[in-house]
């Protein structure tokens, strides 16, 4: 039958057999978009959780430094003058400091400030009691 071509008797036969393939055709997409299996959707799906990776990374090296870092302010102005993250913080590490904020009546605060590491650890990593609210 089809070794002779197409003609009037068999054209019915061809049509037919093209409106199932496309009737199946129709029917796999479904079924991935139902399993949301398909392409479109797992690309998706990979840039959704590239994105998510990518930000849980933030977080989690924010959570890092902070846990690691010491923060250091001025007693007499509250400025945050340093952010130091030691190796040994039970060493003899001292530091010292001066304050370089320019006050409301135009001078420099100029509070020169020694701090060891193991005092700031003991402060758990803050030089004053004085802690700003979005620090804590």
């Amino acid at each position: 039958m089809f070794a002779e071509g197409v003609n009037d008797s068999n054209i019915l036969v061809f049509e037919k057999l093209n409106n199932v393939m496309s009737k199946l055709r129709q029917d796999i997409s479904k079924m991935q978009d139902d399993l949301k299996i398909t392409r479109r959707i797992r690309k998706g799906d990979q840039e959704e959780s590239i994105l998510a990776y990518i930000n849980g990374l933030k977080v989690k090296a924010r959570k890092f430094y902070e846990n690691r870092a010491d923060y250091i302010f001025c007693p007499k102005c509250n400025m945050l003058i340093a952010s130091v993250w030691t190796l040994y913080p039970q060493a003899k590490n001292v530091f010292t400091l001066t304050c370089q904020r320019t006050l409301e009546n135009d001078t420099l605060c100029g509070e020169v400030l020694k701090i060891s590491s193991k005092d700031l650890k003991s402060k758990r990593g803050f030089s004053t009691d004085n802690i700003p609210d979005g620090m804590k």
